[in-house]
């Protein structure tokens, strides 16, 4: 009995894993979520906890197995090069196991040392990995035996291959959104500014979402924040920072050109928007400004609601403030704008140094727990300051940050 415990932990732990990489495909698709829910960031934690899971699944099941076989003096099969078809599914679980390591690696490790262009392409290799693992659990899984079990995963297999399908049809711009270009703007020396209009179905964005642009049919696609959004004539504005050959494409974007839009997505902001929302605190780097455009706009009109908002907007010099004039321009009661900037060194009539909880307390007039803190901007500013905000007692529950996630 003992010595088959290990037999049927390894076969439960290979079906569960199974289970868990069909729903990474399944969570895998914004369009499809968005049908359920805005909140992409949920979904996106969602789906990073199933994968560590599967990936703690993958590492177990062949453990299992191996413990299996030394404790019932077995032949441990680790082969390259199969003589049989027993052996060809142990190389195919194998190569299951490393490709299934390459992604999980390629995410979570090494994410932010890669492009977006080479992560999405080591990424689609998921694509493969449950075809695979059907392969390999319908001739040697344990479980494949039971009927009910086959069906249920033939069941799963066709609706993976739709998930395909629908992924393919997407990948060819079937499901995009066409605005061609009417006008295009350097906001600064670093960010430009893209207005786009719908040719047919346009997209209505809510304050604080964002929309993935593609530059042709076909394609790779980048997430931008909607500044802002004329529902007249549902115009879009997108502020973009030069950073890469994708953005430098978009900066070569003439008057008339056609882009592909998907979206919106994302609930970035909008706790600010609920009556409960008095004291708010607005924290910017660089482009991140852009997410708060809207709601300063909605403040325009509903300050007499709000006790106080602060905006710390960080940047490195005074060329590299985004919507500069805008910024000064705005007289708003209950609003206080604070530029800081890093490394200006001529005289300014604006804060220098970075954005922190001692920068925080000159300007806020109540003590910093009683605040709603919304940040957007580079990961090390929010960490930074998400960190120095924990250590003096605010609450997580009252930290808002956005990340597009995919």
């Amino acid at each position: 009995m003992f010595r088959d415990s290990f037999w049927v932990i390894g076969s439960i732990t290979g079906l569960l894993m199974f289970v868990l990489f069909f729903w990474e495909y399944v969570l895998g698709i914004k369009s499809i979520v968005r049908l359920f829910t805005d909140d992409v960031i949920s979904i996106v934690n969602l789906h990073r906890w199933i994968g560590i899971n599967a990936v703690l699944l993958l590492l177990l099941h062949p453990l299992t197995l191996i413990l299996e076989s030394l404790i019932n003096r077995k032949e441990i099969l680790l082969k390259v090069i199969p003589s049989n078809n027993y052996e060809f599914q142990v190389v195919l679980g194998e190569l299951i196991f490393i490709l299934v390591l390459i992604v999980w690696l390629s995410s979570y490790l090494v994410r932010k040392k890669i492009s977006h262009r080479i992560w999405k392409l080591i990424h689609s290799l998921a694509y493969v990995v449950l075809p695979l693992t059907y392969i390999h659990a319908e001739q040697i899984g344990t479980f494949f035996k039971s009927s009910m079990i086959q069906d249920n995963i033939k069941i799963t297999m066709l609706i993976f291959s739709l998930i395909c399908l629908y992924r393919f049809f997407q990948f060819i711009g079937l499901f995009s959104n066409k605005y061609v270009v009417k006008s295009i703007n350097n906001i600064n020396k670093d960010v430009l500014g893209l207005n786009l209009t719908p040719v047919d179905s346009p997209i209505k964005p809510k304050r604080g979402q964002f929309v993935d642009i593609k530059l042709h049919g076909m394609g790779e696609s980048h997430p931008f924040t909607v500044y802002y959004f004329k529902p007249e004539n549902n115009e879009i504005y997108l502020a973009i920072k030069k950073a890469g050959k994708f953005t430098a494409k978009i900066g070569n974007l003439k008057i008339g050109d056609s882009v592909y839009l998907d979206g919106p997505y994302g609930v970035f902001t909008k706790e600010a928007y609920l009556p409960t929302s008095k004291k708010i605190v607005l924290i910017a780097g660089g482009i991140g400004i852009t997410p708060f455009i809207q709601l300063i706009e909605y403040i325009k009109s509903n300050y007499a609601n709000l006790e106080e908002v602060v905006l710390f907007y960080a940047n490195k010099t005074i060329e590299d403030i985004s919507l500069k004039k805008y910024l000064d321009s705005l007289n708003i009661p209950n609003l206080k704008v604070v530029i800081c900037l890093s490394r200006e060194q001529a005289d300014v009539p604006y804060e220098k140094g970075h954005v922190d909880v001692n920068l925080m307390k000159r300007y806020l007039k109540n003590d910093i727990k009683s605040y709603q803190y919304f940040m957007c901007g580079p990961e090390p500013l929010m960490d930074g300051v998400t960190a120095e905000l924990m250590s003096k007692g605010v609450e997580e529950k009252n930290i808002f940050k956005e990340e597009f996630g995919w």
